[in-house]
């Protein structure tokens, strides 16, 4: 109704900010193609490419691997391996049951090592590895909204991850509502957005930032704590020697 216009499948090649122009391609047809944008809100995930083309940089990441495989037992088991900030995973779901990992700080061989530490730990389940899917989630350490006057980024690209429990679709639909109404200018009208340590309201008067503002140091916050979690129970399982917990 604001004259958006939204793009699936849509690679952002490069952009000139000042000139509010992108360079695109569909990346279902490989078409190129030049936008003229007023506003850039840019929701391409964890490893953003705008991000990237516009600080060169993306947030930090880790990775996470996940299948399902059959169910061999009822309870759910946990490994940690020592030094590692990161653990592998067995959960029973009901007529089957998932397995997977997510580890920290693992460098440019992220995905090989963590699809070698998921094969050992279906090893020793006696579980036949399955195929692994995966994704790259911010650390939730490094949130971005903004990239100078024009240009705006949504949920994974911004850095939005709660490092605790991996969710982020909550952090995208806030950020999402947040910005259409600072965009929309929504005047007196106001929403609730509710974070888990407060209660946070916005307006067309206040911005994008502002109202994530209470959202951004929780995020922040529970990262700062995983962190912690992570540095005290590696040094517990090391001090027991190889266990599950």
């Amino acid at each position: 109704a604001e004259g958006g216009r939204i793009l699936y499948h849509t690679k952002v090649l490069a952009v000139n900010a000042e000139a509010g122009l992108a360079e695109c391609m569909d990346l279902q047809t490989k078409e190129r193609f030049a936008l003229r944008y007023r506003y850039l809100i840019c929701a391409d995930g964890a490893v953003s490419n705008v991000r990237r083309l516009l600080t060169g940089r993306q947030p930090r990441v880790y990775l996470a691997l996940e299948a399902a495989v059959p169910l061999i037992r009822r309870e759910a088991v946990g490994r940690l391996t020592k030094g590692s900030q990161g653990y592998c995973w067995y959960i029973p779901r009901g007529e089957d049951a998932t397995v997977g990992c997510d580890y920290h700080n693992l460098g440019a061989d992220a995905v090989e090592t963590c699809r070698k530490r998921l094969t050992e730990f279906c090893g020793s389940l006696g579980i036949t590895p399955p195929r692994f899917s995966g994704a790259f989630i911010p650390e939730g350490d490094d949130v971005l909204l903004r990239i100078g006057e024009r240009t705006y980024l949504l949920g994974d690209a911004a850095g939005l991850n709660d490092a605790f429990t991996g969710g982020g679709i909550h952090y995208a639909l806030l950020s999402a509502r947040a910005l259409a109404a600072s965009l929309a200018g929504a005047g007196n009208r106001r929403e609730s957005l509710s974070a888990p340590d407060s209660t946070s309201s916005f307006a067309g008067t206040v911005t994008y930032e502002e109202a994530m503002q209470p959202h951004v140091n929780y995020v922040k916050k529970s990262s700062a704590n995983l962190k912690q979690y992570y540095t005290v129970a590696c040094s517990v399982v090391s001090g027991f020697g190889k266990r599950r917990v």
